[in-house]
């Protein structure tokens, strides 16, 4: 029954696949510069609203469901075509939630980008281009994070032209002071990729994810000194254009590695392989993905692909196979500036046999305003 009922939705939702972009661009935070907003104060507001449900009801990863939205107001300032400084507030409101806000953060980001002869070099210091804008793949990086806390503090650096891109950055996700009863935590991550070819590209990619949690003023003696490596390592192949048919293929090698032994997993090493082809009609994506993991575990990764459990901390699968069919749609509402973007995401549990979804909607809307121009 179950089987029939996952079938019949696939059928009733895969009309509504009209317009759209690559899956996850509408998640994507960039604060840009551009030579017009040279010695110009604005006002600019980035608002994210989200829904985001998982059906799940197996036995490693809890479902749940979060709906509301995120406010994003600063003030920003570009001081000529190479340096731009942004400060604001980050609000998360959770519908339901027992306070107005379920999260207030303050961000304050200062860029620097230069045009070079071949590319574009940019540098951030404070908050950062982060969250899903690192573009890594789901088991090294969960999607959820682009609603419970894509705000990170750090250092960053970026590389892109026509072939390259590269995004490497540091991330101070926890601060600590003498005599604090828990430890610093901080990830940071390399995530390059070299692209060639016109309308058949190949695209070979290298990502690293690395968490660490330690403390020498800290005061907590239970919690192990941590150093957990994520790593990936894959091709991807497309042809045709994002405006006709467009199909791909890609294979991706993952690693995980506790490099401390720190004694909370049963193993300190594991890998997955992951496996997407799929086709797209301008830009709406119908994909198949295949993952097998073998102790794979990562401490910023979709927990649905991890031997470690989020249901019971008793229940380790060492053996994870998976296979998800993708249904994406993204899209600027009415022809504005309003992007919306659709998720359906049913899957099998190869193991189990058993078949959990997650359905997701997004509206992004952003503007700035122009409040004063300095002429020189």
């Amino acid at each position: 029954m179950k089987t029939n009922i996952f079938y019949l939705l696939v059928l009733l939702l895969f009309p509504l696949l009209t317009w759209g972009q690559l899956p996850n661009e509408a998640l994507y935070r960039e604060y840009r510069l551009n030579l017009a907003d040279s010695n110009k104060l604005k006002f600019e507001f980035h608002n994210t609203n989200y829904f985001r449900n998982t059906e799940y009801f197996n036995q490693t990863e809890e479902g749940r469901t979060l709906f509301g939205n995120h406010l994003h107001p600063q003030l920003s300032y570009q001081e000529g075509s190479t340096v731009k400084v942004l400060g604001g507030l980050w609000l998360r409101q959770d519908f339901g939630g027992k306070q107005p806000f379920t999260q207030v953060i303050p961000t304050f980001t200062v860029k620097l980008q230069k045009e070079l002869s071949k590319g574009t070099f940019s540098a951030l210091f404070g908050s950062l281009e982060g969250g899903m804008s690192h573009q890594l793949l789901e088991p090294i990086y969960d999607i959820n994070r682009a609603i419970i806390s894509p705000i990170e503090y750090g250092l960053q650096a970026k590389y892109i032209n026509k072939s390259h891109w590269f995004d490497g950055w540091l991330n101070w996700e926890k601060f600590i002071e003498p005599g604090d009863p828990f430890k610093e935590k901080l990830s940071g991550g390399v995530n390059y990729r070299y692209t060639k070819g016109n309308t058949s590209k190949i695209t070979a990619y290298s990502q690293t994810l690395i968490f660490h949690e330690a403390g020498q003023i800290d005061t907590d003696t239970i919690t192990p000194f941590q150093i957990l490596i994520n790593q990936a390592f894959g091709l991807r192949f497309e042809h045709g254009d994002k405006n006709h048919w467009l199909y791909y293929g890609e294979l991706s090698g993952l690693l995980f590695n506790d490099v401390t032994f720190s004694g909370l997993f049963p193993y300190k090493n594991g890998q997955g392989v992951l496996a997407q082809l799929g086709a797209a009609f301008k830009g709406n994506h119908f994909a198949l993905n295949y993952w097998s993991g073998s102790n794979y575990i990562a401490p910023r990764g979709t927990s649905i692909y991890q031997s470690v459990s989020t249901v019971d901390s008793v229940n380790y699968q060492s053996k994870r196979q998976l296979v998800f069919l993708r249904l994406i749609n993204n899209f600027p509402v009415f022809n504005t500036s309003v992007q919306a973007s659709f998720r359906f995401e049913p899957f099998i549990d190869l193991n189990t046999r058993r078949i959990d979804y997650s359905g997701s909607v997004y509206l992004v809307f952003a503007v700035d305003k122009v409040f004063k121009s300095n002429s020189k």
